[in-house]
């Protein structure tokens, strides 16, 4: 049966997220734009307060106004800039704003309908961690949890900076480290670990990267029934390469997901098993053995902190209040 309910692709970044999110998009009538993150730079802030003033509506018509922009989404952000105004949504605040959720699906809906779509979606790989938010807003919605091998993740998150815009290259370059990265990913299994125990197999769905790209037709008619949505073969047809910043590219290809046995970093793949080893197996990747350097390997345990508080730092402006950000992301290390 087809449904209406919204989707939310998240899981952790570097796993097919942006691609399950341009499959879902071929279907003619799902829209499904990047990634909107809508809960951690404005339902984060706002959601607190039980009135709000001349100047929080201002940041809001600002910061919905330019949301796509910052989060290096042009393409998304001209659609915007064609739909809206700051204006426009000032006023929508002022005169029928209700709450959070409607000024969110109001957004979402206009996008759909300028594009002949009845469906929307939203793919932000972090949302993984507003998942309680997300049900307690649309308790029929469907959520799709991208996972990946973690050896895979790690190194197409170390090579991710060399691969986006100039503008965000530094800034990337700055998230990496391989503790931070491991952890990172320990963080994302576990709470999609926490989310399926939670919600169940009927509003979460988990999907393995490798099932994806090694058998796309299968895995994608599983997600249509899942998603309650009619399979289209043209959902396959993707004018991209599977990588959220590769190079413009057709088709689903199966050759990353081994491209990590070739790639010179043993000691950050050392460490990336030892400290994930458990949750690897429990998803079914088995460790392997690895040449490494010891003072390499001292040097990137040693750094580690300050690693931290770098990326920190560079990722300020893209994530919500401080605090409770990092609260969700350490309880799901647990």
């Amino acid at each position: 049966m087809a449904s209406s309910s919204p989707i939310f692709i998240v899981g952790a970044p570097r796993s097919g997220t942006t691609l399950t999110a341009r499959i879902l998009n071929g279907n003619s009538k799902i829209f499904m734009p990047g990634e909107t993150h809508y809960y951690d730079d404005i339902y984060s802030r706002f959601h607190t307060k039980k009135e709000l003033s001349f100047t929080d509506r201002a940041d809001i018509a600002d910061r919905l106004f330019t949301l796509y922009g910052r989060f290096n989404e042009p393409a998304d952000q001209a659609r915007v800039n064609d739909l809206f105004t700051k204006e426009s949504i000032e006023s929508k605040l002022t005169d029928s704003f209700v709450d959070l959720r409607s000024l969110f699906v109001w957004f979402m809906e206009i996008q759909m309908r300028h594009e002949n779509k009845c469906r929307w979606g939203n793919n932000v790989p972090r949302d993984l961690f507003n998942l309680h938010i997300i049900f307690d807003m649309f308790p029929d919605a469907k959520v799709i949890a991208c996972i990946r091998d973690p050896r895979a993740f790690l190194v197409s998150y170390m090579k991710k900076s060399s691969a986006t815009s100039v503008d965000q290259a530094k800034r990337i370059g700055a998230l990496y480290h391989p503790v931070l990265t491991s952890l990172l990913w320990k963080a994302n299994c576990a709470e999609i670990e926490r989310s399926l125990s939670v919600y169940g197999l009927e509003k979460v769905y988990l999907q393995k990267y490798e099932c994806l790209v090694s058998e796309p037709e299968k895995t994608v008619r599983e997600l249509c029934d899942f998603i309650g949505a009619e399979f289209e073969s043209d959902m396959l047809n993707v004018h991209h390469s599977n990588s959220s910043h590769g190079r413009p590219n057709k088709g689903i290809y199966v050759s990353s997901v081994d491209k990590w046995k070739t790639c010179d970093a043993g000691e950050d793949l050392y460490i990336c098993q030892q400290l994930l080893e458990e949750r690897m197996q429990a998803m079914g990747y088995s460790k392997e053995a690895l040449k490494i350097n010891f003072v390499r390997l001292a040097y990137s345990y040693l750094t580690f902190p300050f690693a931290a508080l770098r990326a920190i730092i560079a990722n300020r402006s893209h994530q919500g209040p401080l605090i409770p950000y990092l609260m969700k992301r350490i309880a799901s290390l647990r």
